[in-house]
């Protein structure tokens, strides 16, 4: 049996492969048309001045352009524009220099693959990076499924914030479970950030994803959860693929009657948004992160409480509340959540990541940043 996110990403794959094709970019366009309008253009000023220098080598300048820009179509009616002119050229020469029209021809024969062979090369170049971009999303996507995701009746949004350029995912992770004992829901953050933390981020999530489904209390799947870490810290540190790593985390079930059931593993608080107003759900005893329960040996304990079907959930990571302007200020995360109190989800999510993104002042952030909404179906519960 298939499982079923690896089933979309597999999909998405053989999706994004099967439309690569040759790039077709403006510029491309613009050389193309450039370069024929500038070789017959070239010609005819040949034509008319009529004497020893020759306009139409210059013809070439916009082949190469169309070379660098452009399709292999787009470059091969360049190269025909441009070859014709020489031809041209050499037949009608006027004052009869058969060897150095051969030159010519020859030059520009030679000129014409090569330009050609810079266009090809171009174009593989870029039709392999593509195919990389596509297996990486895929990949990325198979770790972290893409927002929005559903769960029984409940919605989750977000938005994620690499902070390793280039990268989708790194060390913060999410998931969202419908399972026989209520929705459950993960937010966490490794240890480091990028992708040198997907190792410890891929441990962790499988085994939630697994443990949520089967395990009744929500103490005993941390357990589980920290176990598999703790596995994968041993065989990195022996063939030193990775140091060793603690992810903190917080993991909520929200069951049917408006139910919650919530364990934080030394994560950032969460909040509750509900008929305009915010409260920081803080653990008195948070916790140890996910990897350290080991040194004291204390289960972790559980905090249960009850919520209303309007409320929204908004879970973070550290790389939100720790998110500095260029001054060193932190954002603020809670007044902003404040000043958004009122507004639908979607609208919050998108001004929450907006204010954040304006506060960092368009830098990549120092660490990975996620954000999770989840929201309950109208007539159904959510968590808090």
């Amino acid at each position: 049996m298939t499982w079923k996110p690896f089933r979309r990403a597999r999909a998405r794959l053989a999706a994004e492969i099967r439309d690569l094709d040759e790039p077709s970019p403006a510029w491309g366009l613009w050389a193309c048309v450039v370069s024929v309008v500038l070789s017959v253009g070239l010609l005819l000023a040949d034509v008319v001045v009529s004497n020893d220098i020759r306009l139409a080598g210059l013809s070439g300048l916009g082949l190469l352009a169309t070379a660098l820009l452009g399709t292999r179509r787009q470059a091969l009616i360049s190269a025909a524009a441009v070859a014709a002119v020489s031809v041209a050229e050499a037949v009608n020469d006027p004052l009869g220099r058969p060897v150095l029209e051969a030159l010519s021809l020859v030059t520009t024969a030679l000129f014409v693959l090569a330009t050609l062979l810079i266009s090809r090369v171009r174009i593989q170049r870029e039709q392999l990076l593509a195919e990389t971009r596509a297996v990486a999303n895929a990949v990325q996507n198979t770790l972290l499924q893409p927002f929005p995701l559903t769960a029984g009746p409940m919605k989750a949004t977000g938005f994620y914030l690499a902070a390793q350029q280039g990268a989708r995912v790194g060390g913060d992770i999410y998931e969202v479970v419908d399972s026989p004992y209520g929705v459950r829901i993960l937010i966490g953050d490794v240890q480091g950030h990028g992708l040198a933390a997907l190792g410890a981020a891929h441990a962790v999530l499988t085994a939630y994803r697994e443990a949520a489904f089967h395990q009744p209390d929500v103490v005993r799947l941390t357990e589980q959860m920290e176990s598999a870490l703790l596995r994968y810290n041993a065989a990195a540190s022996v063939d030193g693929a990775d140091m060793e790593r603690f992810v903190t985390a917080t993991v909520i079930q929200a069951a049917p009657g408006g139910r919650t059931t919530t364990v934080v593993c030394g994560h950032v608080p969460h909040y509750v948004v509900a008929g305009g107003r915010v409260t920081e759900i803080a653990m008195s005893e948070p916790g140890l992160p996910l990897g350290l329960g080991p040194l004291i040996g204390v289960p972790r304990t559980p905090l249960d409480s009850t919520v209303t079907a309007d409320c929204v959930l908004v879970l973070c990571t550290d790389g939100v509340t720790e998110a500095r302007d260029r001054q060193g200020v932190f954002f603020p995360l809670t007044d902003t959540l404040r000043k958004l109190a009122g507004l639908p989800p979607d609208e919050l999510l998108e001004r929450l990541r907006t204010a954040l993104v304006q506060h960092s002042e368009g830098e990549l952030l120092a660490d990975d940043a996620a954000v999770l909404l989840v929201t309950a179906a109208p007539g159904d519960t959510a968590e808090g």
